[in-house]
């Protein structure tokens, strides 16, 4: 089994909520349980990556920055490991 890396969990969150979605469309799209759910969405909005809207959530300006640098720093890594496989 994969696991996904913080960096990764957090990128399909804030890619989820893009649009604004609902807590069990967030849950579905990013492949959340509810523990997770709990866990990292109160800190996305507290840091101000999400903001409610009605009643979903939806990635902010800010949460958008925070998604590109995520998604650069996986291509760096990616890079990376293709380089030290080739050794």
């Amino acid at each position: 089994m994969v696991y996904r890396t913080f960096s990764q969990l957090i990128r399909d969150i804030l890619y989820t909520a893009k649009d604004g979605k609902t807590k069990t469309s967030i849950m579905g799209s990013a492949n959340l349980n509810n523990e997770q759910y709990k866990h990292y969405l109160p800190a996305l909005e507290e840091v101000g990556y999400l903001e409610r809207v009605d009643s979903k959530l939806r990635t902010t300006g800010k949460g958008f920055e925070a998604m590109k640098i995520l998604r650069e720093s996986a291509l760096i890594e990616e890079n990376i490991k293709r380089h030290i496989k080739k050794k």
